[in-house]
């Protein structure tokens, strides 16, 4: 089984839904180790789908906001698809929003939407790729 991430324009994101560990069995492998600091759900997304903070996935606000630049098309310099789709999964972007980002066009501009504890705003170019900035509300943690 197979979803479709991307932004209309020629650039599509597929993710294998089995690719990627459930962030609730990260939060629960982190909660039985040592006695830690609580990592923020984006730090455990990155954990989980063994992407280190660099140029393409930046992290930012002390853990709380991720930025991901995609690969262009026809383009290997960006966030590989893999990674750029399995952190969203971990965060549990919506499918209404997923939906969103696959249809933004050049044309769109910056968009924005927000689900749970997260604020995602994104923008989309052919030559430039999908670019995405996602922040944890850090109130909304336990």
């Amino acid at each position: 089984m197979k979803r479709i991430l991307g932004a209309a324009g020629g650039v599509l994101l597929a993710i294998s839904l089995s690719g990627c560990a459930p962030t609730s069995e990260a939060s629960a492998q982190s909660s039985s180790a040592s006695p830690t600091p609580t990592k923020s759900q984006i730090e455990q997304a990155l954990d989980t789908c063994k992407v280190k903070s660099g140029e393409y996935a930046r992290i930012g606000d002390g853990g709380y906001t991720i930025t991901m630049q995609g690969e262009p098309k026809n383009s290997y310099v960006g966030l590989p698809v893999t990674d750029l789709a399995c952190i969203l999964k971990a965060v549990k972007i919506p499918d209404s929003v997923v939906a969103e980002i696959d249809s933004t066009r050049a044309l769109d501009g910056t968009q924005k939407d927000s689900w749970d504890k997260f604020q995602a705003s994104w923008t989309y170019h052919p030559d430039n790729g999908l670019r995405i900035i996602v922040t944890e509300s850090k109130s909304a943690l336990p």
